[in-house]
């Protein structure tokens, strides 16, 4: 396998640097959901619903907000009692 060039190796470090800037602080944190009735819980941003967390539920948020064709903010949220998939940003805080 041929050896990549010092000048893509620098470029490379530079995307992962700007990716790793770019992700909001909320990833791997502990957060808990945060809304009056049970939240959706989908497959995938805007997917198919496979289940639903209470409010009150604590979660962890292990991948970065994604923002949809509506304009809508979606995270990765685990929770480790019932279902983890991707939950509307606005129904989760963070510490």
């Amino acid at each position: 396998m041929p050896r990549s060039s010092p000048a893509l190796r620098l470029a490379a470090a530079s995307v992962l640097a700007l990716a790793a800037q770019a992700a909001p602080a909320r990833a791997d944190r502990l957060c808990r959901i945060e809304a009056p009735a049970p939240v959706e819980v989908r497959e995938f941003y805007g997917g198919d619903v496979i289940g639903a967390l209470p409010p009150g539920m604590p979660v962890v948020v292990t991948d970065r907000t994604f923002v949809d064709q509506q304009g809508r903010d979606w995270v990765f949220a685990v929770s480790f009692e019932i279902v983890s998939g991707w939950v509307a940003d606005r129904f989760v805080a963070c510490r």
